[in-house]
């Protein structure tokens, strides 16, 4: 198996779709399609740089953590099936929290 060790200030995702929601009125709201809207991503590794480091000491990112990223950003590697983003520390958005 192919293993991505990511370098410097960037993180490895693997892509994590948006589901429908639904308002309190009961209608639900499709995410696909969504190309303004930010994408998710579950964190499977990180580097070791300086701006990692702070994201971890202030946030507490962790790798399993799932965040939204900028849409276009990042390099996209698709390994045994799965489709994952390369990224920059400074290009997430946003932790989501369960």
């Amino acid at each position: 198996m192919v293993k991505i060790t990511p370098l410097f200030d960037n993180i490895l995702l693997e892509k994590v779709e948006y589901v429908e929601e639904k308002t309190a009125g009961g209608i639900y709201i499709p995410r696909e399609g969504a190309e303004d809207s930010p994408a998710m991503g579950k964190i499977v590794a990180m580097g070791k740089g300086k701006a990692v480091k702070k994201a971890v000491e202030l946030y507490g990112l962790k790798e399993g953590m799932e965040v939204i990223y900028s849409r276009y950003s990042g390099t996209d590697v698709k390994i045994g099936g799965k489709e994952y983003v390369l990224i920059s520390v400074k290009d997430l958005l946003g932790i989501v929290a369960k």
